[in-house]
């Protein structure tokens, strides 16, 4: 029997993957309104936590055979949480249309 594979089958949206995000880096002093203009490297989030957050939407989604497959420099520490959902859920768009 072959084993069962992790693949994400439908559309993931913005609003899904900047819900994850924001609890994944949150500041419990801002409300999340206030945090849609912060940059991800004001909440903290350098180079390595951006491949961790990928790390964790692709994990949370079920996606893991796109993990590897993206090239880093997408993402920028200057991003908001939203711009930076906005891409991730750009690339599982494009994956679930080449599947």
């Amino acid at each position: 029997m072959p084993s069962e594979t992790h693949r994400h089958t439908s559309e993931v949206s913005t609003d899904e993957i900047a819900e994850l995000l924001w609890s994944l880096v949150e500041d419990p002093e801002l409300e999340s309104p206030e945090a849609e203009d912060r940059s991800l490297a004001e909440l903290g989030v350098d180079a390595v936590g951006l491949l961790d957050l990928w790390e964790a939407v692709c994990e949370e989604f079920g996606e893991r055979s796109l993990g590897p497959e993206f090239d880093p420099t997408l993402f920028e520490s200057t991003m908001t949480v939203r711009t930076a959902a906005g891409v991730m859920a750009t690339l599982f768009s494009r994956q679930a249309a080449d599947s």
